[in-house]
């Protein structure tokens, strides 16, 4: 039964982000971002459950990636809809889409084909969070770069796989994000909101500048030139 455990936690994490979807579908914007997160730190939980147990396997690799659909995709695509307008709307279903085209590409552990999926769901998350007005025309460009077969690095491989301590120390402290958003007090998640929304922004400007650094001359520029 332990090998389940896994599996009942990232559906736990569904659960809470369809209860998300449901509070941004009502009007409340700022409880919705906020249970965003709590989702977030299940998809941390069931990982580490898998890798603790040693059940780690190709099904629950699909049922993660198709939680993580709804909650880094559909979720943040119903906030940012339902506080816009027309416009919103449809930079929002265009988020949903490419996130969907992503579920194609084979993953790779050494980097992220496109910017990470996570990027446009902290800056829309985080942004409510914050009170700051993300244009539909600001976010365009970070939903682009989900779906361009550009590498980024990926945060295991650079930080555990190929570090040092340190690098390994943060890797291990990633929980801490969702958490304090989940629990901390509006006075510490608005600012702490708007420097993941800068953080977030510039590592999808320069995280293809660090995967060529690391990785120059090998295969994965010659596939993405061509």
């Amino acid at each position: 039964m332990l090998e389940l455990l896994p599996d009942l936690i990232t559906l736990i994490g569904l659960e809470i982000g369809f209860q998300s979807i449901y509070l941004a579908a009502t009007g409340r914007f700022y409880e919705a971002a906020r249970l965003f997160f709590l989702a977030l730190f299940f998809d941390y939980l069931d990982g580490m459950a898998a890798r603790l147990l040693g059940v780690e396997s190709p099904r629950g690799e699909v049922l993660d990636r198709a939680v993580d659909r709804v909650n880094q995709c559909v979720a943040p695509a119903v906030l940012y809809a339902a506080a816009g307008g027309p416009l919103e709307s449809a930079v929002a279903s265009l988020r949903v889409i490419v996130g969907i085209v992503r579920l194609s590409i084979p993953k790779d552990s050494r980097y992220f084909r496109g910017a990470p999926l996570f990027i446009p769901a902290l800056l829309i998350e985080c942004s409510v969070l914050a009170g700051l007005d993300l244009h539909p025309l600001i976010l365009l460009p970070f939903i682009l770069a989900t779906g361009l077969p550009i590498p980024y690095p990926r945060s295991q491989a650079t930080s555990v796989g190929e570090g040092g301590g340190w690098r390994r120390l943060l890797w291990g402290l990633r929980p801490i994000l969702p958490l304090v958003m989940i629990l901390g007090p509006t006075e510490l998640v608005s600012p702490l909101s708007k420097a993941v929304v800068i953080l977030a922004a510039a590592y999808t400007i320069v995280g293809p500048a660090i995967a060529r650094m690391r990785w120059v001359g090998e295969p994965i520029w010659a596939e993405n030139r061509g």
